[in-house]
């Protein structure tokens, strides 16, 4: 209860998940937003796809989407990740993967286009 009227995190590895639960149960947008940037902070190449699936358990967009991201720009966390842990991930969080995949596709996709085109409308469209 002290991070939520002081708005700190003490001892910030081992609870920050915690954290996370019960500021969006009680929709405490600050330590929300201050447990999101911790995790990202924390984030790793060995840690990410777990982060991924923990992160997930909230309605954490924000962290969960530079997550992705961070995932589709290291895309070597995939050969880390033991061949049972993988097909556990894919059997058991298909909209994780799918969301997973859209962003790589998303990140290709762009990555390649504005390597190889010369109208940035071709991208990004008229907006």
């Amino acid at each position: 209860m002290e991070s939520i009227y002081r708005g700190k995190i003490a001892n910030r590895k081992s609870n920050v998940f915690q954290l996370l639960a019960a500021a969006d149960k009680y929709e405490v947008l600050d330590l929300k937003n201050i447990s999101e940037d911790m995790i990202f902070n924390e984030i790793t190449i060995e840690n990410a796809i777990q982060t991924l699936i923990n992160t997930d358990k909230y309605s954490a967009t924000k962290v969960l989407d530079k997550i992705l991201v961070f995932i589709a720009l290291n895309l070597s966390i995939i050969d880390i990740i033991s061949g049972t842990e993988l097909k556990k991930f894919i059997v058991e969080k298909p909209d994780l993967v799918m969301k997973l995949y859209e962003t790589i596709s998303e990140r290709s996709f762009l990555s390649n286009c504005e390597n190889n085109c010369k109208n940035k409308n071709y991208i990004y469209g008229n907006l």
